[in-house]
């Protein structure tokens, strides 16, 4: 059918669900430099999936008519599951709060009142390094966030965004060799056929020459990053028809 490409039936996910597609992006990322510095703890997997469910819920994301590879996107039109996103964190903050009550109502029983209050202790300052430890990678990473003003096309292959629309990819994981990058491409394409611009941070040396591959041009230098590695910004502008990524060198003006 006209009007209908491939990336738009992408969008839906044909059927995978946000709590499915939210388990694939957390078994990718539970023990990565990031998570393990800023979540420290047991359960990491459960904290980075609800994390992931709530971006994917509220921004935006594409998966393969699979579901076994997922993409998040902010600022792309597509599905968006917001109250779902809610719900999954109101239910959690329900059955930690019971929990917590029959753990206070078990040590009040046998007159040991004591521990929960040194629990609550221990869990608040737990709760301060984890806050400390994502600012100082908020601050790291601060200077990645300043976009320039002007995206400055290539003079045959590359283009201005249509109505300066920059979509950015927060997330890429997949379960199966070769889908993320397959997912990757065909985002790539929905971005080239819509005029968008779309960025990235590239959370190591690696990863950055990964999406070079794919168009992919790093936005000033790399960032050193609290917990050892370095995330470069990444830009990749809509191409003309025909062109190929390695036919621009798309730049950006600093």
């Amino acid at each position: 059918m006209k009007g209908r490409s491939g990336a738009t039936l992408l969008a839906r996910g044909n059927g995978a669900g946000l709590w499915h597609l939210s388990g694939v992006a957390a078994r990718r990322f539970t023990d990565q430099p990031y998570m393990r510095y800023v979540l420290p703890l047991p359960g990491r997997r459960l904290f980075v999936r609800l994390m992931t469910v709530t971006a994917l819920g509220w921004d935006g994301w594409r998966a393969n008519d699979l579901g076994t590879a997922v993409c998040g996107v902010k600022g792309a039109p597509g599905p968006r599951r917001r109250l779902l996103a809610l719900s999954v964190w109101l239910l959690s903050a329900a059955i930690a709060l019971i929990g917590w009550m029959i753990w206070m109502g078990l040590w009040a029983s046998v007159g040991l009142g004591v521990v929960p209050v040194l629990s609550f202790l221990g869990l608040g300052g737990l709760a301060v390094a984890m806050g400390w430890r994502a600012a100082r990678v908020g601050r790291a990473k601060a200077p990645l966030r300043q976009l320039p003003d002007l995206l400055t096309p290539g003079p045959a292959s590359a283009k201005r965004p249509v109505g300066g629309r920059i979509v950015e990819v927060q997330i890429v994981a997949s379960e199966e060799p070769g889908a993320g990058r397959a997912l990757l491409k065909r985002v790539v394409n929905e971005a080239d056929e819509r005029g968008w611009a779309l960025t990235l941070d590239a959370a190591n040396d690696r990863l950055a020459a990964y999406y070079r591959d794919l168009g992919f041009t790093p936005v000033g230098d790399p960032a050193l990053m609290p917990f050892g590695e370095r995330v470069t910004r990444m830009v990749r502008l809509p191409l003309v028809a025909g062109a190929t990524p390695g036919d621009s060198a798309q730049m950006v003006k600093v």
